[in-house]
């Protein structure tokens, strides 16, 4: 099990400003250097948007409760 922190644009609609993962990092430390190093996005895609730090855990498998194969039917 793995933790990462990802680093994400969110944007709007209605202003065109694109949504995009801006990249994935080990520390939390170093995404949220890098999110804070963002350019507004009303400088860059005159609209509004925000950015933060999602932490996510990656290497866990969660089995799908309604998966069944073919031979069961």
């Amino acid at each position: 099990m793995t933790t990462v922190f990802v680093v994400v644009r969110i944007g709007c609609i209605e202003c065109g400003v694109s949504s995009d993962v801006i990249g994935v990092y080990d520390t939390r430390e170093e995404a949220d250097k890098v999110c804070e190093a963002q350019p507004s996005t009303w400088d860059t895609e005159g609209g509004q948007g925000y950015h933060f730090v999602a932490e996510r855990v990656i290497g866990v498998t969660h089995p799908n409760k309604y998966a069944h194969s073919s031979e069961e039917e």
